[in-house]
């Protein structure tokens, strides 16, 4: 985040926390834009034929027991 402390013109001595300083810009943060995208394609899928090959791989439910520990994430839950 050193490109933004140069952008807003402050230096480390001025202690600014890098929140302050994107809120200041109006950058939005890239997790934001990943959402936005994620839920575009969401509706994308939605809308095409229920029988097309991305309809049934969104809802697919696999058969079976997963391996020991974390779970990993679907991409259905992040959205």
């Amino acid at each position: 985040m050193k490109f933004l402390r140069r952008t807003a013109g402050y230096s480390l001595s001025d202690h600014k926390t890098n929140d302050l300083i994107t809120r200041e810009l109006n950058i939005t943060p890239i997790h934001e834009h990943l959402n936005t995208y994620r839920q575009n394609w969401l509706q994308h899928i939605n809308r095409i034929d229920r029988f097309s090959l991305p309809q049934q791989i969104l809802r697919y439910i696999p058969r079976g027991k997963r391996s020991l520990g974390q779970p990993l994430e679907r991409w259905k839950e992040t959205v």
